[in-house]
């Protein structure tokens, strides 16, 4: 979608609350020089699966790898 807009990358996601992780899950994609990236923050703070999102981007983008998936149990 953002190649065919004229831009790249493309972050893409949801935040859900689920009762059964005990926090918010954060599925995220992102596409960035013809390569899908995906990764995962389960059972966080609203504030830290945004922010998962938000640094897993910056991850990729700096040339430093894939995110890993992130579960946490509270």
């Amino acid at each position: 979608m953002a190649r065919t807009l004229g831009g790249d990358p493309l972050l893409v996601g949801t935040i859900a609350w689920r009762e059964e992780a005990l926090g918010w899950i954060g599925d995220w994609q992102l596409g960035y020089k013809g390569k899908d990236y995906r990764w995962q923050v389960r059972g966080v703070s609203f504030d830290d699966a945004f922010r998962n999102a938000v640094r897993g981007t910056a991850q990729i983008l700096s040339g430093n790898g894939q995110p890993e998936a992130v579960v946490t149990t509270r």
